[in-house]
């Protein structure tokens, strides 16, 4: 926490949930009004059914990369098993400590009536995927893989494309994942019809986000008198006609100057070009389910080398186009 000690700058978004105190807040914004209800409206049975119709009724390992609380990740385990799946491994990956705890046990509690499931967890960071050993079977042993970032994970990271290349590296064809994206509420490179027209932004941070937020700073930033925070737009994300909203908290102190620290960001994307960017790095976009107006469930396949769109695969839509 020496950074929180100088005059500002940028955290990467892990640090949202490394201390204990971080971790409960998180755990309260996901059970907040504010996402249980989006959460209740997520698509889980119908994109259980698009994957198992992909997959076949054989056994599916499920990786839920930052699975956060886990209640989105084992209701998903619940549709597939529903939806023909013969037995889901779920592995539940997250660098929270307490989080990953919290998670296990809901999962277990919850399946512990299905024989066909496994549930078992793992700390550690996404972003170092392929050093996890547990994760690597012999080919002739190993179920399809099914990758998910739920609760908008991927519109936290960085830098997305880098993200999948490098972390989902060791990846077999065929394998899928699962994205949970935020859309665009207008082209990316028009300010001002985003600063009209998304409603995040024109509400401020909510209250809810800002509590957790806060946090570290209040723990950690010595003469901190008072904590504000308002997002910065930025317009030229990683993939093509993405925009992201950055939740900048102004530390203030009658003892010294202001203080900004970017503590999170929060990714948009148009449909078409987050399937494009995806597809160049190898992955077929297979189907779409919309919800909440403003987000979306998105299925991916791991491409054959050397095919490319248009030359020979095929994209089944499921639920509404945009």
């Amino acid at each position: 926490m020496r950074f929180l000690h100088g005059a500002g700058g940028y955290l990467e978004q892990t640090s949202a949930y490394l201390d204990p105190g971080s971790a409960a807040a998180y755990w309260a914004l996901c059970h907040s009004p504010l996402l249980t209800a989006l959460r209740s409206r997520l698509p889980l049975g119908e994109i259980a059914q698009q994957i198992v119709a992909i997959s076949g009724p054989g056994p599916l390992q499920v990786i839920a990369l930052g699975s956060g609380d886990g209640i989105s990740e084992t209701q998903l385990v619940g549709h597939l098993l529903e939806s023909g799946a013969s037995g889901v491994e779920l592995c539940l990956l997250d660098i929270s400590q307490p989080l990953l705890t919290s998670a296990y046990h809901y999962a277990v509690d919850r399946l512990a009536g299905q024989p066909q499931v496994q549930v078992w967890a793992l700390q550690g960071n996404f972003h170092h995927l392929p050093l996890y050993a547990g994760l690597r079977r012999p080919a002739a042993r190993r179920p399809r893989q099914l990758f998910t970032l739920l609760g908008g994970t991927l519109a936290h990271l960085d830098h997305e494309p880098r993200f999948l290349q490098q972390s989902l590296l060791d990846c077999a064809v065929d394998d899928l994942l699962l994205l949970d994206v935020p859309l665009t509420s207008a082209p990316s490179a028009d300010r001002t019809e985003i600063k009209r027209r998304d409603r995040l932004f024109a509400e401020g941070v909510p209250a809810p986000y800002a509590a957790w937020l806060a946090g570290p700073l209040w723990r950690h930033c010595p003469q901190v008198e008072q904590v504000d925070f308002h997002w910065d737009l930025e317009t030229h994300g990683p993939v093509p006609g993405s925009y992201a909203l950055h939740a900048v908290a102004t530390v203030k102190s009658s003892q010294r100057a202001d203080r900004p620290f970017s503590l999170f960001h929060m990714g948009r994307y148009d449909p078409a070009q987050l399937a494009q960017c995806l597809s160049e790095i190898g992955w077929e976009e297979l189907g779409a389910e919309l919800y909440g107006g403003e987000h979306s469930l998105r299925l991916y396949r791991k491409r054959h080398e050397g095919l490319r769109a248009g030359s020979g695969g095929t994209r089944t839509w499921v639920g509404r186009s945009e």
